[in-house]
């Protein structure tokens, strides 16, 4: 899209004799560069506090920095994660949808949908259901499954998060 951008304003300097339009069309592709790069840096930011707050999908994902952790399932960790998805809706509020592409445009909807959703489950008490098909304290041993264990490190990350497995299931 960049791209596209970039050959329109040379084709608009080299056969316009008005330069306004240049300098206008310079100032529009200068905004939606802004906003998609906001945009993307919240993804960016999200992500990345996705894998602090669940380590156990940072380990899915092949991210070890965190596989000495369990998730925090407490009521101040989680009133602290809602707190920061409306700081990220909040946000994503604040990008100008008007200078997003068509594939940005619809990632700044389906991401304002996701963060509402998971606020609007949580006020039902999602996050306190302790037990579910796919996540239960019979399936914890999975995660070792998830990890590379050729170096010392990773089997040192591993009996971190195991001496604290007792917290968890607290």
């Amino acid at each position: 899209m960049l791209l596209r951008h970039s050959l329109a304003l040379l084709l608009v300097a080299a056969f316009s004799a008005l330069p306004v339009v240049g300098v206008q069309a310079a100032d529009e592709s200068a905004q939606n560069t802004s906003a998609a790069k906001q945009l993307h840096a919240l993804f960016d930011a999200e992500w990345q506090r996705t894998l602090r707050e669940d380590p156990i999908t940072a380990t899915h994902v092949g991210e070890t920095r965190y596989d000495h952790r369990w998730p925090d399932a407490s009521l101040d960790a989680i009133a602290q994660s809602n707190a920061a998805d409306r700081t990220a809706l909040a946000t994503l509020d604040r990008i100008d949808s008007s200078a997003l592409d068509d594939a940005d445009r619809l990632n700044q909807e389906l991401f304002r949908r996701q963060l509402q959703a998971g606020l609007d489950s949580s006020a039902y008490g999602a996050p306190l259901l302790p037990l579910n098909q796919r996540s239960t304290l019979s399936t914890l041993h999975r995660v070792a499954e998830l990890i590379d264990f050729r170096t010392m490190p990773a089997y040192d990350r591993w009996l971190a998060r195991l001496n604290t497995v007792d917290r968890y299931i607290d």
